[in-house]
């Protein structure tokens, strides 16, 4: 099978998997959402904030050196599973003994006890993680989807019962170590790979190069996703937390659908690419399109009906998380671009170049918040759209300048969906006055299908090339 037939079908398991397990983990969400205060939904969000920005710590970069590699080392598969269960040890026992401290810190007495039970996701989550880089280095996304699935399904089910029968935030703590205890017995029988008792200096240090750029990298990614979440729980308190929570939480699963697809094989796939610079400019120019393709309408289309949508969905108590989500849906342009340019870097062993802009990101959002805070919810959200504009051309800059990837034809790639979707997001915008007089649930279903009508029809008359594209590529598969 080609490499490209692999990306396609790769992809579409990907896709299986991210479907599954938002769904099942919306599900939840959406359930806890009608037992839970703002404060509560900010509790959690903040302990698992801390959870994932520990995680890339934990994983040291070590599976995804083993993606990178040309060839698969046994001794280095070895060395990459025994070093992440010995540090998630250590963190774990680290953030449990901790958790007092930061609950005081945040003064939110709750978020204590929270944060001690999730920090058993650290030492659970590193018993899969380089079965997980094998099946990835190997397209295996089949098994990974099937063992999400089914994981989340059991994880889900628990966390809707506890939640009807009053157990409050509880719920999603349990649901969650349940979801990843399960995940590591089904990746174990999928992978079928047992380790070794042996550990390599020599191999240790060999990945550790690559590692720690990469751990720097995913460690700055998990943090510029999370620096929100601290900083607002900081000078705002949980219930600010918990509305920025709804409404991110509702943007992060359109991104898992749009882009993730996409992203879960960007790695594995570039790297195969590394050798051959042109290939390698082709099939990620190919990547970002795809995903242009899908997220500016779906982040365009969300920034029309969010107002409706979350108080339907969420209940009328969250109605300040739709307004929130508007904004944000505002940064679909460097979203979906700057998704791709990291793996691209560490594709080509140049993850020091994307530590680099993302440590600028990072900085950058922390300032802006900082200043912005003071001045309410609304302009925080604001200024985060405006710093996700300002430092994109540091990311296309650092694309070029480590992989030879040149910003025009990426930037040209996208203009043909960026143009239908900015038109469908005007139309949605001229129709939705007209519609003040139906009942909220009908107003956003004749948004949806009027958006996807308009969006889709200007598509296949504008945009026939990369449709016959894209319809090749997946017939392949």
């Amino acid at each position: 099978m080609s490499l490209k037939a692999n990306v396609a079908r790769s992809t579409l398991w990907s896709g299986v998997q991210i479907i599954g397990n938002q769904a099942t983990s919306f599900f939840v969400f959406l359930v806890l959402t009608h037992f839970l205060s703002p404060g509560d939904i900010g509790v959690v969000a903040l302990a698992v904030s801390f959870i994932e920005i520990m995680t890339p710590l934990m994983r040291a970069g070590l599976p995804e050196a083993l993606i990178q590699r040309e060839t698969l080392d046994e001794v280095e598969a070895d060395t990459c599973f025994w070093s992440g269960v010995a540090l998630s040890l250590v963190m774990g026992a680290g953030l449990f003994l901790l958790a007092p401290m930061i609950a005081r810190s945040f003064n939110s007495p709750a978020l204590g006890p929270v944060l001690q039970a999730l920090s058993a996701l650290l030492p659970i989550t590193a018993l899969s993680a380089t079965h997980e880089g094998r099946l990835t280095r190997d397209f295996g996304f089949k098994a990974l989807a099937v063992r999400t699935l089914i994981a989340n399904l059991i994880g889900g089910v628990i966390g809707v019962v506890m939640a009807i029968s009053g157990y409050g935030v509880w719920s999603l703590v349990v649901q969650r170590l349940v979801a990843s205890f399960f995940s590591v017995i089904f990746i174990w029988i999928s992978c079928r790979w047992v380790p070794r008792l042996r550990f390599s200096t020599a191999a240790f240090r060999r990945m550790s190069g690559f590692g720690a750029h990469m751990t720097l990298v995913t460690f700055l990614m998990s943090l510029n996703g999370r620096i929100f979440d601290f900083l607002l729980g900081f000078f705002m308190g949980p219930a600010a937390v918990g509305y920025m929570r709804v409404a991110s939480r509702v943007l992060d699963m359109v991104t898992q659908f749009a882009v993730n697809p996409l992203t879960s094989v960007a790695l594995p796939t570039l790297s195969r690419l590394q050798q051959d610079r042109p290939a390698l400019s082709r099939a990620f120019i190919r990547l970002v399109r795809t995903s242009a393709l899908m997220t500016f309408p779906a982040y365009f289309g969300l920034a029309i009906v969010a107002p409706d949508l979350v108080p339907l969905a969420f209940g009328k108590q969250w109605a300040a998380s739709g307004e929130l989500l508007s904004i944000l849906c505002l940064s679909a342009i460097p979203i979906t671009l700057q998704y791709f340019t990291w793996p691209a870097m560490a594709a080509v062993g140049r993850s020091d170049q994307a530590s680099l802009g993302i440590t600028a990101i990072v900085a950058s959002a922390t300032v802006i918040t900082a200043i912005a805070a003071p001045f309410g919810l609304i302009a925080v959200v604001i200024a985060h759209v405006a710093r996700t504009y300002l430092t994109l051309p540091l990311s296309v800059y650092l694309l070029r300048r480590s992989t030879g990837i040149e910003s025009r034809p990426v930037l040209t790639s996208v203009l043909q969906p960026l143009a239908a979707a900015l038109v469908m997001g005007v139309a949605l915008l001229l129709l939705r006055p007209l519609l003040q007089g139906l009942h909220p649930s009908m107003r956003v279903a004749v948004l949806v299908v009027a958006g996807a009508a308009i969006y889709g029809g200007l598509v296949l008359t504008t945009a026939r090339a990369l449709v016959r594209d894209l319809k090749t590529a997946f017939a392949r598969s």
